[in-house]
Parts: structure tokens; C-alpha cells; sequence
């Protein structure tokens, strides 16, 4: 998979198990594939077009410049084609623009919450609501 309309970008995670969390989800993410979708072995395929690619590129930078570690990916690879590494953010702002903005590529914010209150108000804060993951 490459771009996902209904991709799981924002993830809401209870700190007291975001840390382990997050190295965990980095450590699998790091270790997909990307490259041609029509390839055994790819995990990660190509995003729709250099829009798309920069738009992914651009919300990362902008939640970095805002203070967000990147534990993997979040760089843009050589070569060509619109591929995009698969991505993990910690540390995000509040005002950083991937809290609002749907990316359609392999960007995962994780965000943290002490309380069910706290995490479903953070989730419904968006105009976007295409789908929601509870586990």
C-alpha cells in the first residue's frame, strides 16, 4: 500500500504505554518495503503523484519545525518515482498542521492521552471524518 484514503494518520495512544508503543510501531514500519507495487516483497508502494508526495513531505517537515521527533522515515528518497518511506512521529504540537490534514500516505502521528475524555475530544477535533480504529 502506498496512498490510502481512509489510512490510520492520527493515533491516539495512553502514556502509559505510548513509549513502547511508539518503538515498537517504528521498529515494524522501518522494516517495510517501499518500492514498485507489483513487486513480491513490497510493502509500501508509490503515493499517487509528486503532489501527494510533497503534501506527505511537507506535513512532516512542518510537525518537525513545530518539535516532533521523527523515529523513522521523513525523508524523501532518491531516485524516481512518488514513493515516501513510511513514517512515525512523536512529540506533535497541537498546532502542527498533521493534526488537521489529511496526508493519503504511510504518516503516522502518534499522540498522547491521559484519560478516554481527553482522547476522544482530540479525535473529533478535525472536519475530516472518514473513519475512526478503537482496539
Amino acid at each position: 500500500m502506498g496512498e490510502s484514503c481512509c489510512a490510520a494518520n492520527r493515533i491516539y495512544v495512553h502514556t502509559s504505554v505510548a513509549e513502547e508503543f511508539a518503538t515498537r510501531l517504528a521498529a515494524r514500519m522501518a522494516a517495510l518495503k517501499v518500492g514498485d507495487g507489483t513487486e513480491p516483497g513490497t510493502d509500501v508502494g508509490p503515493l499517487i503523484d509528486q503532489a501527494g508526495r510533497s503534501k506527505a513531505h511537507d506535513v512532516v517537515r512542518d510537525a518537525v519545525k513545530r518539535g516532533a521527533t521523527v523515529l523513522t522515515g521523513g525523508e524523501l528518497p532518491e531516485g524516481p518515482g512518488c514513493f515516501y518511506p513510511p513514517t512515525v512521529l512523536t512529540g506533535i504540537a497541537p498546532d502542527a498542521a498533521i493534526n488537521d490534514t489529511e496526508v493519503f500516505g504511510p504518516v503516522a502521528a502518534l499522540l498522547t492521552f491521559d484519560d478516554e475524555d481527553e482522547a476522544v475530544t482530540a479525535a473529533n477535533n478535525t472536519e475530516f471524518g472518514l473513519a475512526a480504529y478503537l482496539f
